[in-house]
Formats: C-alpha cells, sequence, structure tokens
C-alpha cells in the first residue's frame, strides 16, 4: 500500500505535538492534525509540572515559553489546621492558550500540519488501522492514509472509541472545575487546600499573571458519582468556607465556570493495537492523585515519538510490533501510578492519617508508598 504519511496523528495538544516533533526528528514523514484552530483554549489549572519542563529545554522551548506570559512561583499546602510552605520549590504556570499554541507551532517546523479538520472514522484494511476520514470545518471531506496512527486527542479519544479501548471516566476518573478570577488578594504562590469537604480531591489557587489567579477543584469518582453531585456547588462551597470566605468578598469572576474529566491512570491498560496507539489522555495517563497530565502526555509522546520513527522504517505495523511502545510506557509509569493512587486512598474518608501528613509523604518520602516528587529538579535557566 502506498501510504499519505509515515505516521499520522489525531490531536495537537501537548501529546500530540511532543509526539510529532519527536518522530518527525527521525526523518519520517508526519501529520499533524486537530480540530480546533490555534491558538485556542484548554480547560486547565494551567499548572506545567517540572518534569515537563525538562523536555521542553531538549527542544529548545524553554527559553520561547519563559519569553511568553507566565509566572513561576512556590508552593503552599493548607488544611482546615495546617498549612506547608516551601519556598525552595518553584512551579511554572502558564495559560494553555499560550502552552499548547508554543508546542504546536513548534510541530509546524518538524511536521505537515492542518487545523480545524475533526476525524470522525478510521480507515481499516484487513483489521489494521491505516488512516483517517472526517469533515474540515469549511464542510469538505478528507481522507489521509498513514503507516500507524497516533490518538493523541484526550479523554474522548475517537481513535480510542473506534478501536474498542474507550474507558468511560466515571469508572475511574474525576471532574476538575475551573474558573479565573481578578482582584483577588493573592499569596503569590501555587496554593492547595485540602479541605474535608473536598478530600480526596482539594481546591486549588494558581496566580497566572499579575492580574489573573486560576481557582477551581478537583473531585474524584467517589465524589461525583454520587446522585446530585455538582462540581461547581463544591467549588463555591470551598469558597464560602470560614479559611476562604473574607478573601473572595471582592474577587471577580472574569468567566463562566469551566468543567472537565480526567481519564486517571489505575493499572496498566492496552493502548496500542494493530496500525495504532494512544498517547497522554486519550491513553488514560492522568495522575491519579494530583490530576496533572500535562507531564505524562509530553513524556508518553517522546516516548511515542522515539519509537515510531524507527517502526515507520521497517515494514510492519501491527499489534505485535508496536507492544514495545505499550511496555515502555508501563515500565515508565506503572509502579509509578501504583503508588499514587495508595496516597489517594489514604485521603479517603474516613482518614487513618491526618491529610497533612500524607502531602509530607507525598513530598519528601522518597521510599514506601511514594516516590519523592521532582518539585526542586528545574532546569538551570530557571
Amino acid at each position: 500500500m502506498n501510504y499519505d504519511y509515515d505516521l499520522l496523528i489525531v490531536g495537537g495538544g501537548p501529546a500530540g505535538s511532543i509526539t510529532a516533533i519527536y518522530a518527525a526528528r527521525q526523518g519520517i514523514k508526519v501529520l499533524l492534525v486537530d480540530k480546533a484552530r490555534f491558538p485556542r483554549d484548554k480547560v486547565c489549572g494551567d499548572a506545567i509540572p517540572p518534569s515537563s519542563l525538562a523536555i521542553l529545554e531538549e527542544l529548545a522551548l524553554l527559553d520561547k515559553l519563559l519569553a511568553l506570559p507566565h509566572v513561576f512561583v512556590s508552593l503552599l499546602w493548607h488544611t482546615e489546621n495546617d498549612y506547608l510552605q516551601l519556598p525552595d520549590a518553584k512551579a511554572l504556570v502558564c495559560k494553555r492558550f499560550i502552552f499548547d499554541s508554543l508546542l504546536f507551532e513548534a510541530a509546524k517546523s518538524h511536521a505537515d500540519t492542518r487545523e480545524g479538520w475533526k476525524v470522525e472514522n478510521l480507515l481499516l484494511q484487513n483489521g489494521q488501522v491505516c488512516g483517517i476520514q472526517g469533515t474540515t470545518d469549511t464542510g469538505e471531506s478528507f481522507e489521509v492514509t498513514a503507516k500507524i496512527v497516533v490518538g493523541a486527542d484526550g479523554c474522548s479519544s475517537v481513535v480510542a472509541r473506534k478501536m474498542g479501548l474507550y474507558q468511560p471516566v466515571r469508572q475511574s476518573g474525576a471532574v476538575a472545575t475551573r474558573a479565573y478570577y481578578r482582584h483577588l488578594p493573592s499569596a503569590g504562590q501555587m496554593e492547595f487546600y485540602y479541605l474535608q469537604e473536598s478530600l480526596p480531591g482539594y481546591l486549588w489557587i494558581f496566580p497566572v499573571d499579575s492580574e489573573t489567579v486560576n481557582v477551581g477543584v478537583l473531585a474524584f469518582d467517589s465524589a461525583f458519582t454520587k446522585q446530585g453531585f455538582s462540581s461547581q456547588k463544591l467549588l463555591q462551597n470551598l469558597l464560602n468556607s470560614p479559611l476562604l470566605r473574607e478573601r473572595f468578598t471582592q474577587a471577580k469572576l472574569l468567566d463562566r465556570v469551566q468543567g472537565w474529566h480526567l481519564p486517571l491512570a489505575s493499572q496498566p491498560r492496552i493502548i496500542h493495537g494493530n496500525g495504532f496507539i494512544l498517547v497522554g489522555d486519550a491513553a488514560g495517563l492522568v495522575d491519579p492523585f494530583m490530576g496533572h497530565g500535562i507531564d505524562t502526555a509530553m513524556i508518553s509522546g517522546k516516548i511515542a515519538g522515539q519509537i515510531l520513527g524507527t517502526i515507520c522504517g521497517g515494514k510492519d505495523y501491527n499489534n505485535r510490533v508496536l507492544q514495545i511502545y505499550t511496555n515502555t510506557v508501563w515500565q515508565q509509569y506503572g509502579s509509578y501510578f501504583e503508588r499514587r493512587l495508595a496516597l489517594r486512598k489514604m485521603l479517603e474518608p474516613p482518614q487513618l492519617i491526618m491529610p497533612m501528613n500524607i502531602i509530607k509523604t507525598y513530598l519528601f518520602n522518597d521510599a514506601g508508598v511514594v516516590a519523592k516528587e521532582a518539585l526542586t529538579q528545574v532546569p538551570s535557566t530557571l
């Protein structure tokens, strides 16, 4: 079969863009498509995990990011009766509107890209994926073939659905709700609030620039599957708590409150098949304790790009050959996700350990239930 491309990637977020860059750098022909047009917003907490920065530095993108609007702040954890401040641990916050566009623009210099392309179906030949079909935002139909298709299209991945690998978030997931505020007295830090009403989830307050803060709440399936649950109501209840009520008195909500689902990692699952793989949120690679997924999306994208660059140079793109991708991802993350899930379960009521002690374990313990978090391992240029 004569293919249009070696590799075709559905979804231009961090997972898809990073996959495209690493694959194309190995000399293969790559097409990256997204249903949106960039820049576009992505509902998120906007925090960029430290392990993502190493990839940006490797791709000479870190300085470009630091030239764009962002903040670089220390961290603060709160419970009702205690707090923990980490002034030496720094984290980067940048709106996804800006961050994702940076990555997509970088991918453009390595691969062909198409914006406004909505993928509706996959092409199959003898049971093996060999391309995509869909419609552009101008109403035109398209059909493109490739040796391998990558599903980097998020929680509701079309690729995962069409190949029978979609896992409903309500089985093992979370829901997050975000709002932007101004005129909020800010501590100038990334703030995490583990309050009893939200456990095992948390409320966050992250500054994104000198005037704006990202405020949101993360709720796990143990909460949001309950009848009558509303993440927006939970957010408002927490903002009206004695710890935060006065602080939000003069705060101005800038836009509507928005929510989204997070496909949490729980145990190793199938993330590949004949002629296709899944990366990032489409593969369910979201941290099951804190709910972040930018770092795992980018790292799985790097793994995918490096492996597929070699595989596309061969003649076989079947399930057996692509097994190496799944094996590599779970070697990287399997035990890590298990530890994170165990930590989250420790926060579920009734807690046998004080929440702040669990948070300290998350931050400082290098053995036992959790691996040390690399909060201070940021590039020297920062």
